[in-house]
């Protein structure tokens, strides 16, 4: 019995996730380069942020049970601290929240 469970346990193989890179992004057809070609993803993203990742950057493919999803994309080293948000676009655009409350919309600081 142990060797049929050990057999068993070890033979399934798991789905992974893979990072490659974006070589095709428009809504409806994009494809990313890991192991293989990966066409005609889905992305996955918090509630209320729609986002797709531009040609060039690195991005997360994640095999599900009927498909793949691109979960996003691997972020660059920043400046950005533990608990705050930078939310950037491709064109520059930039709404920066800090930890000590303040907001930043492109590098000027709003309010107070």
């Amino acid at each position: 019995m142990w060797i049929a469970e050990n057999l068993s346990k070890n033979s399934i193989n798991k789905p992974t996730a893979e990072s490659g890179n974006v070589v095709m992004s428009e809504i409806g057809n994009n494809a990313i380069i890991a192991s293989g070609e990966h066409i005609g993803l889905d992305f996955v993203t918090p509630y209320g942020i729609v986002s797709i990742p531009p040609v060039k950057e690195k991005a997360v493919v994640l095999p599900l049970a009927d498909k793949e999803v691109c979960v996003g994309v691997i972020s660059e080293v920043s400046s950005v601290q533990p608990g705050e948000i930078l939310l950037k676009s491709k064109g520059g655009a930039e709404v920066y929240l800090k930890n000590d409350g303040s907001v930043y919309i492109n590098g000027v600081k709003v309010g107070d």
